[in-house]
């Protein structure tokens, strides 16, 4: 059998990236440094929602504010991930959570909240390398916080106790917020927990969300109200500059060497996209076994290639190609793409796109639009027009119908 190699890839497709890897994002980091940390640390709770489409690296920044607002503002960070959470009681679960793995941050902040959290954690957890959680106290004790008055009377406890260690506030985080946006209680929650917290508690509180327009959207919609808490900071694509930094950031990290060339090919497929970014460069990481010699051009190439297969399978295939069975739907998506190849921007016409096609397929159009619609695959986004709302889908179209003619 092979011995193992002791190797670690400085890309992280599938999670946060970690702080000393983060590039970019200066405008963003700039705003909620000046008028949130800024402010909290002065006494004054702040809101912001981080929104962008998935894959652009929300999280990411998330994290990386976190660990800002820790080392240079003295506030104290709670990441919640709300993923699975569809109760009040699993948002309360999760902040439990989140509170624990956020006091590893320091030991000695961890020591101060050991009397409030010590129930939830293993014995032997404290200040060895893992911290193990005692999650049947942690079911317990969620429908005693579920509320948005349970969660400010921990959250006032918390801060009483970690302000004796300097911090000045806290930095409570959500994300992952798919299941729960469109449960009511939760946009009540939330309104509850801002109000409450303003008239009552007086945290100083920097409280950020990260999600998709869409989340965003059913929050307000169950609760109006909730659209007032929020100042809303738009992520968008990195630049060329900053995606080129990352990929030479990553690469130095690992001691890797590379052709011009090959990172010109990583930092024009991904567009600006730091998930896309990810998976490509870790792709390349795992094909690259010389580390004496550079990655070339053709191993940047391939590795794109191999990407977007994986994109394909992961995010594409399941849910649309399966339901596209008919050999003309498979054409009119062809079509489609290259339609788009034409265009400075992911917006099609359906009369345009009709123009290209048989009368076969033209009869066929409609069914096939509603289809990727439902399937989310397309976005109506005005009289006749549609476009691709996932760029890891535009991605895999294009080399799947282009760039393998």
């Amino acid at each position: 059998m092979e011995a193992i190699k002791e190797r670690k890839s400085p890309f992280y497709p599938d999670q946060p990236v970690p702080y000393n890897l983060f590039v970019g994002r200066s405008s963003e980091i700039d705003k909620i440094t000046q008028r949130g940390m800024g402010q909290v640390s002065a006494g004054k709770s702040v809101a912001f929602f981080l929104r962008g489409e998935y894959g652009i690296g929300k999280s990411s920044l998330a994290n990386y504010l976190g660990f800002t607002a820790f080392t240079n503002a003295n506030l104290f960070p709670i990441y919640v991930t709300l993923s699975g959470c569809r109760t009040l009681e699993d948002v309360a679960e999760a902040i439990l959570q989140g509170t624990l793995l956020s006091g590893a941050y320091d030991k000695n902040l961890l020591e101060n909240i050991k009397e409030m959290l010590g129930k939830y954690i293993g014995s032997q957890s404290f200040f060895g390398g893992n911290l193990t959680l005692h999650f049947e106290q942690l079911l317990l004790d969620a429908p005693e916080i579920k509320t948005h008055h349970g969660i400010l009377m921990f959250l006032k406890e918390l801060y009483t106790r970690v302000s004796k260690n300097g911090c000045r506030g806290i930095f409570l985080i959500f994300d992952e917020l798919n299941g729960i946006a469109k449960v009511p209680e939760f946009a009540h929650f939330l309104k509850g927990l801002w109000d409450g917290n303003s008239m009552q508690a007086k945290v100083p509180l920097l409280f950020i969300m990260c999600g998709v327009d869409e989340r965003r959207t059913e929050i307000i919609a169950n609760h109006e109200p909730v659209n007032r808490i929020f100042d809303v900071v738009d992520i968008k694509r990195l630049s060329e500059d900053e995606s080129r930094a990352f990929y030479e950031k990553a690469f130095d990290s690992a001691r890797m060497m590379y052709e011009e060339d090959a990172l010109k090919r990583m930092v024009s497929w991904a567009t600006g996209y730091p998930k896309i970014m990810h998976i490509i460069g870790d792709t390349i990481y795992w094909n690259h076994d010389d580390f004496d010699s550079p990655i070339t051009a053709k191993e940047a190439y391939d590795g794109v290639m191999a990407s977007a297969e994986m994109i394909g399978r992961k995010y594409f295939e399941p849910n649309v190609l399966s339901a596209l069975q008919s050999t003309d739907y498979k054409i009119l998506l062809k079509k489609t793409t290259e339609l788009l190849q034409l265009n400075t921007r992911l917006v099609f016409s359906k009369a345009v796109l009709a123009n290209s096609l048989s009368e076969t397929q033209k009869g066929k159009l409609s069914n096939f639009l509603s289809r990727m619609t439902a399937l989310k695959a397309f976005v109506h986004c005005g009289r006749g027009e549609y476009t691709i709302p996932n760029s890891m889908i535009w991605m895999y179209l294009v080399i799947k119908y282009e760039l393998r003619k």
